[in-house]
């Protein structure tokens, strides 16, 4: 995604611990996407191409690309809208301003359980622990998708960095 970094990111970073890596879902805002499963979810998308958005985390992020991956596998078309962080996509995605978000499991968890949102599918091998009825992608129809954002430890290898520390 960006091609002119100053560093190698698979010979500058040694990775040292898997800390977390939590599947991510696909929620919509119940009042602007009124489907009640997956399958009803990408049929109205392939009838109504462009009528919806969703947000992201910002260009890039995991949730854009996860957006981009469910686009491509679906063949439809949803307007990405990227925000600059992931409480203020849950915000908008809770009013109503963004119809679909492609987010962290674990940071759209209360919003679930409360109503605000509805779980559509999470997008792992399995079905989520906290959310039993919560179907994965597969089930849903949806092969092949599946993401998560990871979170680790990496040591970072300053002699093969060729970043100032000063910047």
């Amino acid at each position: 995604m960006y091609p002119n970094l100053d560093y190698n990111i698979e010979k500058s970073f040694v990775p040292v611990a898997m800390i977390a890596s939590p599947p991510q879902v696909i929620v919509v805002n119940p009042k602007n996407v009124q489907v009640k499963n997956l399958k009803e979810f990408i049929e109205l998308l392939k009838k109504n191409p462009g009528k919806f958005n969703y947000a992201s985390a910002g260009n890039s992020s995991s949730h854009h690309l996860a957006g981009e991956q469910f686009k491509m596998l679906t063949k439809t078309f949803i307007t990405h809208i990227p925000y600059r962080g992931a409480g203020p996509t849950m915000q908008d995605l809770i009013a109503g301003q963004v119809d679909v978000e492609f987010d962290g499991l674990g940071s759209s968890a209360a919003q679930i359980k409360n109503g605000s949102i509805v779980a559509l599918a999470v997008a792992s091998q399995k079905r989520s622990a906290a959310f039993p009825n919560v179907p994965t992608a597969a089930e849903a129809g949806l092969v092949g998708y599946e993401v998560s954002t990871w979170y680790g430890a990496c040591l970072l290898l300053r002699e093969r960095l060729s970043l100032s520390l000063t910047r």
